[in-house]
């Protein structure tokens, strides 16, 4: 523990020698030999040691309304080449947290991939990334308890196939429809694909129209794919672009734990 208290003061330090060189990116690269090879050869990277230092393993609160999300950070991994970090650039930034909670939903395992990142400098330095895939994942129980969220009237059954089982919830004798989920534009699609009652089925030869139920998600997310089993639920979700201030960082890195 002291060690990582060590290594996020250390990197603090470094951020803030660096904080002249943020303000030009493309500053002359001959002042990084005066750098000890042991330290951060830049802002970005100074700042990222910081938020591995005092973010992971921890439970973390970001945004607002809607936005607000609280997660368990469990690893934050970036490469940075010499010429990139200088300017505030990175290659890959990736991040992976567990227990996720957002808008009243629960996820399990979530892992992020952030495209693009570069400091845009100003007043106040942020960090920006354009886009950011996500890649969530949550189990059957929790995957049950979303839908009835949704549809309340309607039960529901998953198969390894990736098919859905609706049949009314106060009335289950009256048979089943099968369903099949996809999504299309960011639209969330159901397509009928049989019918039945309690282990026996048909499957239809005839098309039924297709449910079409948009997803709620705040401006500039949208679902880009689906994977549905019996236990698991695994979704893609694309961020056109995200911008956290260097200062916010830093702030939720200093927090005690």
């Amino acid at each position: 523990m002291a060690e990582e208290h060590e290594a996020g003061r250390g990197a603090l330090r470094g951020l803030l020698d660096f904080w002249q060189q943020m303000a030009s990116p493309f500053g002359d690269l001959r002042a990084l030999d005066d750098i000890p090879s042991w330290g951060p050869r830049s802002g970005l990277e100074a700042l990222l040691q910081t938020a591995r230092a005092g973010l992971v393993g921890r439970r973390v609160a970001v945004g607002e309304g809607e936005g607000h999300v609280v997660f368990t950070l469990v690893s934050l991994d970036a490469r940075l080449d010499p010429v990139g970090g200088a300017a505030g650039q990175a290659e890959d930034v990736k991040l992976a947290a567990v227990d996720v909670e957002w808008s009243g939903f629960r996820f399990d395992e979530v892992e992020a991939v952030l495209g693009n990142v570069h400091t845009r400098l100003g007043s106040r330095p942020s960090l920006v990334s354009a886009p950011i895939e996500l890649s969530l994942s949550t189990s059957g129980e929790r995957l049950t308890a979303l839908l009835a969220r949704w549809t309340p009237r309607f039960a529901f059954k998953f198969s390894d196939s990736g098919r859905v089982q609706v049949q009314l919830g106060k009335h289950p004798a009256w048979g089943w429809v099968e369903l099949q989920p996809s999504v299309v534009s960011g639209t969330l699609e159901m397509k009928p694909t049989g019918l039945g009652r309690g282990s026996r089925g048909l499957r239809l030869k005839r098309s039924l129209p297709t449910i079409r139920r948009a997803v709620p998600l705040p401006e500039k997310v949208r679902i880009v794919d689906l994977t549905v089993s019996h236990d698991r639920l695994e979704v893609r979700i694309r961020i056109d672009d995200w911008r956290v201030e260097y200062l916010q960082v830093l702030g939720m890195a200093s927090k005690p734990r």
